[in-house]
């Protein structure tokens, strides 16, 4: 094996492990809370664009490129589509996060902080001056 076939071994390796830790991303990511945050919305939604574009290439390797060649344009507009509307997504986060603090991404009054615990990494919200028994109440 010559090295040029080496490495083209190894590109699929990591193309293949690629796609399947975008996967199993989204898997344990759907079993924590932070997909209900702002924030935790975009950066599943980045992974899942990122897993079905992934995904699409091994579907072509499977199936051959004849059906992606007949509807190739139709998939260059939903896959650049998508693509745009995370990375904006993405820009806007950033520009509110570094404009109006990081709390205003999570919705987080001033008066409270926001807390991470827990195996399951329960977000709550400790400090808010309504709560009268002091119970920090769950981020939902």
């Amino acid at each position: 094996m010559n090295i040029a076939s080496a490495m083209e071994l190894a590109g699929y390796f990591f193309y293949y492990g690629t796609f399947f830790s975008y996967v199993v991303f989204l898997v344990l990511f759907t079993r924590s809370h932070w997909w209900r945050t702002v924030m935790g919305k975009h950066v599943f939604f980045f992974m899942l664009v990122l897993a079905v574009l992934f995904g699409l290439g091994i579907l072509r390797r499977i199936i051959g490129p004849d059906w992606f060649e007949a509807h190739r344009v139709a998939l260059l507009f939903w896959s650049f589509l998508a693509t745009f509307i995370v990375g904006w997504w993405r820009v806007v986060l950033l520009i509110v996060a570094q404009l109006l603090g990081p709390t205003a991404i999570v919705n987080v009054p001033e008066e409270q902080r926001v807390i991470v615990e827990g195996r399951d990494q329960r977000i709550i919200l400790e400090g808010d001056s309504r709560d009268v028994d002091g119970e920090p109440e769950l981020l939902n």
